[in-house]
């Protein structure tokens, strides 16, 4: 149980004994693991843990290495049900992952992929669409979840569709560029932070169940949507101009943070709070605000208005 996270990328760290746990964790470029060559698995993360490892995007070279403790002889790798699997800019030799689910790393493509067995291989478009399917369970994390064969990552724009048997749970906090939920689609937070960089669209339900944030820097539309705020914050921020569409629906928490650009709010909405902070922005508001417990909003110069719903 419990995390394990490697640091210093100049020592080679050596796993020697077998290892099980709930959360590995790598996020440092250059650094190389070397595991031991056990007829059990060298590492084990267990079901609905973690496995994230994450090379350097701006250097070729800024590989994280997992390697065997002896050059041609296989390592074990057990990865259960239900991982969360966050892996890119990655290099993988002599791993044997056929003991558990299929092992899945982005953009790290190379001749050493030959010798790791069971491992997904997958390069990366930034901006690709990817869509959920539902076909392995409510994992949000499980690559057998995807369209694609891989979990979704920061640059994707990801669509969870109408008609799925199953419906995503976040493990673990997730950043997307754009996600879409449809009607008659779900996605529940599990207590996990969600970020979207650009539009944020959700016709069917979000489902919060304890004090999440929800970060969007572009379009917010809540329009057909039931939401679960549960405890959780929306909090709508970035430096372009954007539009929150609520709509009807029912926050905890609503937060404007502008840095000089307007917004512009089109529908009704209730929240148990409701706080604008700007810097010389205009925050244009369509339709009638209910937030019982404080509504503030004029830090900074902000200018609140009414606003003219869009006619399209």
């Amino acid at each position: 149980g419990g995390t394990l996270r490697f640091a210093d990328a100049g020592i080679v760290s050596h796993v020697v004994t077998p290892l099980v746990t709930a959360s590995f964790v790598c996020e440092e470029p250059y650094k190389v693991i070397r595991f031991a060559t056990n007829d059990v698995a060298a590492l084990q993360i267990v079901d609905g843990g973690l496995m994230r490892v994450m090379g350097s995007e701006e250097d070729e070279n800024g590989v994280v290495s997992l390697l065997s403790e002896t050059d041609g002889t296989p390592w074990k790798l057990k990865v259960g049900a239900d991982v969360t699997q966050e892996m890119q800019y990655v290099k993988v030799a002599d791993s044997d992952a056929t003991v558990g689910a299929m092992a899945s790393a982005m953009d790290s493509v190379g001749d050493d992929f030959s010798k790791a067995h069971n491992w997904s291989i997958v390069t990366v478009v930034k901006g690709e669409l990817i869509t959920w399917t539902g076909a392995a369970g409510s994992a949000f994390g499980d690559v057998g979840n995807w369209d694609l064969g891989r979990a979704p990552l920061k640059s994707d724009k990801v669509k969870i569709p109408a008609g799925c048997a199953n419906y995503p749970t976040l493990g673990a906090a997730v950043e997307a560029l754009e996600l879409e939920v449809e009607a008659g689609a779900s996605l529940s937070l599990g207590g996990f932070d969600l970020t979207v960089k650009d539009n944020l669209k959700v016709a069917g339900a979000l489902v919060c169940s304890g004090f999440e944030t929800i970060t969007v820097k572009g379009l917010s539309d809540f329009t057909g949507s039931q939401v679960t705020p549960a405890h959780s914050t929306l909090l709508i921020t970035g430096s372009d101009n954007a539009r929150f569409m609520p709509t009807g629906a029912t926050f905890n928490d609503v937060r404007i943070v502008r840095g000089g650009n307007d917004i512009s709010v089109f529908g009704g909405f209730t929240a148990n709070r409701f706080e604008v902070k700007a810097t010389a922005a205009a925050v244009a508001v369509a339709g009638s605000q209910t937030a019982p417990t404080a509504i503030s909003g004029v830090a900074g110069g902000a200018v609140v208005s009414a606003q003219t719903a869009p006619s399209n």
